[in-house]
């Protein structure tokens, strides 16, 4: 199995395991890097001998988009709640992304861009935010864009976004990010603590304190050591 994207907690949805066949669904398990192996072993319970340690893609797909010149701008990523959970205000979702650009907005800045999910309905989701943004007065204060993020991730200053393969990218081009996960999205503080990537003080769950930590420019996720996270063979040498 190779996961798409870059799993950053335990996902019971990818990796079961069939009691009355004593078994795991999978014969192998690709690894991104030594850090998603720990995730796969500690919190997965996958055999350390069924998985493979290979090198995220999105490593070279970050890498062929470098930006030399001068960071401007902010990118708030589109927040897209667990629907896991009961819990969960979906309905709120655009209200999370108009609450994070006022902060950023207070702190200053006038460069900010609304990343929302690049495929075949990003044109419809485009339209429902420019239209939401108009009911807040802040359509001519935001950029709305589609396509991938590493199109973007090397040119702004930091980026704003959840629990999610934005911040692999991120730490790829060592953009300062902000992982910012309001109750309301759905995701637990269990769901946090089955991570070996992050640590619960990393997650800022009140708009007050990531406002703060904006205005004070710290409180960003900071990378111990680049290479655990994104090291590993190239994909296509990887033989299953």
């Amino acid at each position: 199995l190779i996961a798409d994207g870059y799993p950053i907690v335990k996902d019971e949805s990818n990796y079961f395991y069939f009691a009355y066949k004593g078994d795991y669904v999978f014969d192998k398990y690709v690894a991104f890097g030594k850090v998603n192996k720990e995730l796969l072993v500690k919190y997965n319970r996958i055999p350390e001998s069924r998985i493979i340690l290979a090198q995220s893609p999105l490593v070279k797909k970050v890498n062929n988009h470098p930006y030399k010149g001068e960071r401007h701008g902010v990118m708030v990523m589109a927040y897209y709640p667990n629907q896991h959970n009961t819990n969960t205000r979906w309905d709120k979702r655009v209200k999370t992304v108009v609450d994070i650009v006022r902060c950023v907005l207070n702190s200053g800045e006038t460069n900010v861009l609304i990343k929302i999910k690049d495929g075949s309905a990003s044109s419809l989701e485009l339209k429902f935010y420019m239209e939401c943004f108009s009911r807040y007065g802040l359509s001519n204060r935001v950029e709305v864009v589609t396509g991938e993020l590493n199109q973007y991730v090397f040119s702004v200053k930091y980026i704003v976004g959840q629990i999610s393969t934005a911040l692999f990218e991120s730490i790829c081009a060592d953009t300062p990010y902000y992982i910012y996960e309001p109750y309301d999205c759905g995701v637990l503080d269990a769901d946090i603590e089955t991570s070996a990537l992050i640590k619960p003080e990393d997650v800022f769950r009140d708009l007050k304190n990531l406002e703060e930590a904006i205005n004070k420019n710290s409180g960003y996720y900071n990378v111990v050591d680049k290479e655990i996270i994104i090291g590993g063979k190239d994909l296509s040498s990887v033989c299953l």
